[in-house]
């Protein structure tokens, strides 16, 4: 670097070095501060871009920048992958389970409805001094049952309700003549279609 003086202007002479060539660049020595001017006034600094290096630099910076982005905007295929494990892991094992609860909340519904059958079918006795078929509107049965098989007997009644959706059958009598999966008189009971496994 040399300071020379040109035309009243003082001024640094650098030399950049090139592969093939040197050539020497004029700066002026007030550098980022600015030039003043004939009039005295200060002029904000011109910078001139001799190179391209700068224009890549900056365009690599915005592509560095967009891809930073857009790998924090999104998801990568592992990342989901491991999510709809985690879903279909949870379905396998909760789905079994909802089906098993409604399944036992079926079962429970026709329970209830049969000990209700045994109560009116015993009132209704107690007026009439026998059992009938038919209760018309005295009975109903939970939302989603179907009413129930009545059968009379010689001295009683027996009872069936089906449920396909859960697969089970529930069964109810009083008198002497039993109905499977029932055993007790009056006690409602039910089954698998087609199993031997009783519940009370």
């Amino acid at each position: 670097m040399v300071r020379e003086r040109h035309d009243g202007i003082d001024a640094v002479q650098l030399v950049e070095v090139d592969a093939l060539e040197v050539k020497p660049t004029q700066v002026p020595s007030h550098g980022v501060a600015g030039e003043l001017s004939r009039e005295g006034s200060l002029e904000p600094p011109r910078r001139r871009h001799n190179s391209v290096l700068p224009a890549l630099a900056t365009s690599a910076a915005r592509r560095l920048r967009f891809c930073a982005y857009m790998k924090r905007a999104g998801f990568t295929l592992i990342e989901l992958l491991t999510v709809v494990a985690i879903i279909g892991l949870v379905a396998v094992i909760a789905i079994p389970k909802l089906t098993s609860v409604k399944a036992r909340a079926r079962v429970a519904a026709m329970k209830s409805d049969l000990r209700n059958l045994v109560t009116i079918e015993e009132n209704y006795f107690a007026q009439n001094l026998k059992y009938a078929a038919d209760l018309g509107s005295a009975y109903t049965v939970s939302a989603g049952n179907a009413m129930p098989i009545i059968t009379l007997t010689g001295d009683g009644w027996t009872a069936t309700m089906t449920s396909p959706s859960s697969g089970q059958i529930c069964a109810a009598f009083v008198g002497s003549t039993p109905i499977k999966p029932a055993t007790n008189e009056g006690v409602p009971a039910c089954a698998n279609s087609g199993s031997v496994t009783v519940t009370h």
